[in-house]
């Protein structure tokens, strides 16, 4: 079996990046890796063992590139971050909070079912036009 290769946006803080890689690195059979999303050529990725996080700032629903990036066949989970200066440590935790159910249900993603977690919540959702 292929190891899932998750992609991270650059708009993830750094340092929260670098934990996810490292605790990816602790694995002893490689089942995922971590990769900044960006530090890669688009023609490298391979979409089929995929899954890309993003960050979406917008305020009610999702922006047209997110949109547009699962309609291109990305399986995407969404961070939707509304606060106007989010604090660093809730980042993480938010992140840390919902990584066990990212690798729980990335198998269901496709062009029509994009996920997504807000800024300070616990769990993954199925985004719809209203989120």
């Amino acid at each position: 079996m292929k190891s899932l290769k998750i992609y991270i946006d650059s708009n993830y803080p750094k340092p929260l990046v670098d934990i996810l890689i490292s605790i990816s690195n602790l694995q002893k059979e490689k089942n995922y890796e971590v990769i900044r999303w960006g530090e890669v050529e688009i023609d490298e990725i391979r979409l089929e063992n995929s899954i890309f996080l993003v960050v979406d700032y917008n305020k009610r629903g999702l922006t047209i590139p997110v949109i547009k990036q699962a309609e291109d066949g990305y399986k995407t989970i969404v961070y939707k971050v509304t606060e106007e200066k989010p604090d660093r440590f809730e980042h993480m935790m938010t992140v840390l909070r919902v990584w066990p159910y990212i690798f729980e249900k990335h198998h269901i993603l496709n062009a029509s079912t994009l996920l997504t977690f807000k800024y300070g919540g616990r769990r993954l959702m199925t985004y719809t036009k209203s989120s």
